[in-house]
């Protein structure tokens, strides 16, 4: 514990800041590094992130200023998966909805890696991955940037249904086919308001619906009407939560997954272990005689299994791309570039952040009743898991 009153205290506690701003102002320059080098690799931008459905990741050991370690080196379409990406592109240009497809992909147990039901928002979002015409997308202080990827198209595998030069025209057509202002794929009346999806009823844990009987519009319990409250004052209490964390420059960089801190941490110390027993049995002179010389290179082969494996791991839990950064971009004018934002990409940043996993917490409405008073901000409770 540091006492800024006692001088010493004082002394070492601007210089630990300062060490602290040298040190992350190094990682953001590591960071921004590594991203220009696999953007402007010499065979094509180089694969980083979480891996697109339909592709399959190559791994090798690699030694980088003298540290080995697990480093991907390619990507290729997945012979399994890469036919459902273009069955994908096939049925939407042949008209079928998001919602149809992501029903049918539910009842044929189609899930996405992780095990999860794909929905139609991320079916959506697979047809303008343009990882899958072999580009990759880079933004930056709010331009985009494309560039010709080191991976092939997802149609380019043996056995594919479909060459690979005709699938970069079927995703452009269904790009073109998305982005017609006519295009409707949901009811009339359905997602027209951003929080609605985020909003929960504290009293029976049920959805929040827009009313709009009375002359100004409400929002309220939809199963069972527990709680009624005034949308427009919601909605700005809300808006200035949500704003206040989009317009933070730190939230679009690097994010680990969901679970991936405490575990990361605990990964990479054993593999700091392990990595500095390898080096000095790498180092160390070797033995006189057959049996010592043998046990050794098993030592050597043990730990380089060991470290394998948890070089694994930790690429798994390595941050990636935040998904913020896919949705909305780091800027000024934050406030009119918002209010021109489709509802549609609204009511996904909200679903990402208003839950109780996200950074801001599941906004919950609750009675008058069970409020310090009946104002919006005294009825509004944000719940995390924490």
């Amino acid at each position: 514990m540091f006492d800024p009153r006692n001088g010493g205290d004082y002394a070492d506690l601007i210089d630990e800041s300062v060490k602290a701003m040298r040190a992350s102002a190094l990682t953001s320059e590591r960071v921004v590094r590594a991203l220009n080098a696999n953007l402007n690799h010499q065979d094509g931008a180089k694969p980083q992130g979480h891996i697109p459905y339909g592709f399959q990741r190559e791994y090798a050991m690699t030694k980088v200023k003298g540290k080995t370690a697990m480093r991907p080196v390619g990507q290729m379409p997945d012979p399994e998966t890469a036919p459902l990406v273009i069955e994908l592109f096939r049925r939407v240009k042949s008209g079928h909805s998001f919602l149809s497809i992501a029903r049918d992909w539910d009842k044929r147990t189609i899930t996405s890696r992780g095990g999860i039901p794909f929905s139609a928002q991320s079916l959506r979002a697979m047809c303008v991955r343009k990882a899958y015409i072999g580009k990759r997308v880079h933004r930056e202080d709010g331009e985009v940037f494309e560039f010709d990827a080191s991976w092939p198209v997802i149609a380019d595998f043996p056995g594919s249904p479909m060459k690979p030069a005709a699938f970069v025209t079927l995703f452009k057509e269904v790009g073109n086919l998305l982005a017609d202002p006519a295009r409707q794929t949901v009811n009339p009346g359905a997602g027209k308001h951003e929080y609605t999806g985020a909003l929960k009823c504290d009293v029976c844990s049920g959805p929040i619906k827009v009313s709009t009987k009375t002359t100004v519009p409400k929002y309220t319990c939809r199963d069972q009407g527990c709680v009624v409250i005034n949308k427009e004052g919601v909605d700005r209490v809300v808006q200035g939560v949500v704003l206040g964390y989009l317009v933070r420059e730190d939230v679009y960089a690097m994010v680990a997954p969901a679970d991936g801190g405490a575990e990361l941490e605990a990964v990479r110390s054993p593999l700091a272990a392990k990595r500095a027993e390898l080096a000095e049995l790498e180092t160390a002179p070797r033995p006189q005689g057959a049996r010592a010389k043998v046990a050794m290179l098993d030592m050597i082969d043990e730990l380089e299994g060991e470290i394998t494996e948890l070089e694994e791991r930790e690429t798994r839990l390595t941050p990636g791309p935040s998904p913020l950064a896919e949705l909305f971009d780091h800027g000024p004018d934050i406030e009119p570039r918002w209010k021109a934002t489709p509802v549609e990409v609204k009511r996904q940043i909200a679903a990402l952040l208003l839950s109780t996993d996200g950074p801001l917490g599941q906004v919950r409405v609750m009675r008058v009743a069970d409020s310090e008073s009946d104002a919006v901000t005294d009825r509004l409770r944000w719940v995390t898991t924490d």
